[in-house]
């Protein structure tokens, strides 16, 4: 392999050392090879815990020419940990790192990592932290550090800890602006209340978030179906549809619970559209199919009202609305007969002002 590697004629792109039973020796035999190499953009290197910090210290330092770097199931240990943010901070091609199953990593060597994930040379777009042991000030560290505004992360997987007693802020990631995550795997173990209500609320305003793979064990159908639906289009007034969450695209229940028919439609709005437009669409079918209702135009300012009749015409979801508009428009002149309604239109002839 060290031959392979080392060759300048050699092509391999993707590695995978994937439970060999490694050991120091032969971490530094693969170490030797990986500086001579150009070719390499992928490595895994997971499951092999015979690696001590002694191969470790050889090995780690070579990777910086990667985008992919595999290391869970591995005896990392605090001192690795640092390493790996010196790589993290140097590395200007590292773009995904797996330390899922990194059980020897404490808080000390964790703040070590989320300190580099702020530093303005990563490059890192996503990091894979499920089945660690995390604790709560280990997810305050991270939470920070994902929030800072400096973190470039879009991809977080967290997944099977179950060391985490409070979620809160997770609740707070999610809310926060400054974060760019655009996909996120979590497992939360609590009741219906604390787990789906809380989540989805807190992704009202969130416009970075397109994908939440969750796996909550416990729900009921009405709740599920209730909180993502509100959130995804909150039909109470059109402001409040309009503000509803047009980022989401795909929500996948990892219990392999299915998601409810008008949830999935939602999303899949959500994906065919951008944001305006897939609040357009949702405004039209909530509060403009039908029987429309004409309250909402009764105030509305005289300068703002044909903007709002050329709004609901622009494409072929908008054309019926117009005949639907007209057909209700009487409600708006107040007009309940023919009688009524040619008195109106005498009366508007009689007012004319003439031309010039």
């Amino acid at each position: 392999m060290k031959t392979l590697l080392s060759s300048p004629q050699c092509i391999v792109t993707d590695l995978s050392i994937w439970g060999c039973s490694l050991n120091d020796e032969t971490a530094l035999l693969l170490a030797d090879a990986l500086a001579n190499n150009r070719s390499l953009k992928k490595i895994s290197l997971a499951e092999n815990p015979d690696i001590s910090i002694t191969g470790w210290r050889s090995i780690i330092p070579q990777l910086s020419s990667l985008e992919e770097v595999m290391l869970w199931g591995n005896s990392i240990d605090n001192e690795a940990a640092r390493l790996l943010a010196d790589l993290i901070v140097n590395s200007s091609h590292l773009q995904e790192l797996n330390l899922a199953s990194s059980h020897c990593i404490d808080t000390t060597g964790w703040q070590s990592i989320f300190d580099a994930l702020q530093h303005p040379s990563c490059a890192l777009r996503k990091m894979l932290l499920h089945n660690n042991s995390f604790d709560d000030d280990d997810l305050v560290n991270l939470t920070q550090a994902l929030v800072s505004g400096r973190c470039s992360l879009k991809v977080l997987a967290l997944s099977n800890i179950d060391s985490i007693d409070d979620w809160g802020p997770l609740i707070t990631l999610l809310q926060s602006p400054f974060t760019n995550l655009e996909e996120l795997d979590i497992e939360d173990r609590t009741t219906i209340d604390e787990g789906i209500i809380s989540i989805a609320n807190s992704l009202v305003g969130n416009t970075k978030l397109k994908s939440l793979i969750l796996t909550l064990y416990k729900r009921t159908e009405s709740t599920w179906e209730g909180s993502f639906n509100r959130l995804l289009c909150n039909e109470a007034t059109i402001i409040d549809t309009y503000n509803s969450n047009h980022t989401l695209q795909r929500i996948t229940n990892s219990s392999r619970y299915s998601l409810p028919g008008k949830l999935d439609h939602l999303l899949r709005i959500n994906q065919e559209c951008t944001p305006v437009e897939a609040a357009r669409r949702k405004i039209i079918q909530v509060h403009f199919s039908g029987n429309i209702s004409m309250q909402p135009f009764v105030d509305m300012d005289c300068e703002v009202f044909p903007h709002v009749i050329a709004w609901m015409a622009r494409d072929r979801y908008g054309r019926s609305l117009v005949y639907q508009f007209l057909r209700n428009f009487t409600f708006m002149l107040d007009v309940s007969g023919v009688k009524q309604s040619e008195s109106v239109l005498s009366t508007t002839r009689s007012t004319k002002r003439p031309r010039v």
